[in-house]
């Protein structure tokens, strides 16, 4: 099974020479595999409760977490790694036991998929952050993409005019969620399925490259 256990928040305030983030988490999503219990991403400190609350009315305990896959290292998607200590976490190209201090570093990212379970695909989608990886697992038939930052509703409706704007890398790596995933669970923001997948899948394709002279 999947579900999402803390809808990520990202609220901009825009003041003449910077912007402040506030509320700010990225989302937190379960999977329940029959051999292991995974999480992706752990949010922000000010979401611990509430995420360990929900997670033990889903009969979840930080000693049964048994992977952690970080789409990346920003703080408000780490900062709750080392509540769930039995965890494995997993990162960029490495895999790091959070009880014994043991890393495994492997010189790529196929490597690194023949040591995590078999139903989860980890693969690059750099952009937000160098090393930015999304998630791929299956479920009834459903291909669902944990994305991190890569995918965010408010920058595709703005059509890339954000903070930091978007590179042709980031589009790309955006382009890559949309073809992947059926549902697209993304760091910040509601879950993007059905409607809203069309309807923004159809921004990326036709209005972005329109902008940026980006090519589709």
């Amino acid at each position: 099974m999947i579900k999402v256990i803390l809808e990520g928040k990202h609220t901009n305030t825009y003041f003449d020479e910077y912007y402040r983030i506030e509320d700010l988490t990225s989302s937190v999503t379960l999977i329940k595999l029959k051999q292991a219990n995974i999480l992706v991403d752990t949010g922000s400190l000010t979401y611990r409760e509430q995420i360990l609350k929900t997670l033990q009315e889903n009969n979840i305990y930080p000693k049964d977490i048994n992977y952690i896959f970080n789409t990346h290292f920003h703080l408000d998607h780490v900062l709750n790694n080392s509540v769930f200590f039995n965890a494995k976490q997993v990162s960029a190209h490495a895999i790091f036991d959070l009880k014994t201090g043991k890393c495994d570093i492997y010189s790529n990212i196929n490597l690194l998929n023949e040591h995590i379970p078999s139903e989860i695909k980890f693969f690059p989608t750099p952009g937000h952050f160098k090393d930015h990886k999304s998630v791929l697992y299956k479920y009834n038939n459903i291909n669902y993409v944990i994305a991190g930052d890569i995918v965010r509703e408010d920058i595709i409706r703005n059509k890339g005019f954000s903070a930091n704007g978007v590179s042709q890398q980031f589009y790309d790596s955006m382009k890559l969620i949309f073809k992947k995933a059926d549902v697209i669970i993304p760091g910040h923001g509601r879950i993007i399925k059905g409607k809203l997948f069309n309807e923004l899948h159809s921004i990326v394709i036709n209005d972005f490259p329109l902008i940026h002279g980006l090519k589709s």
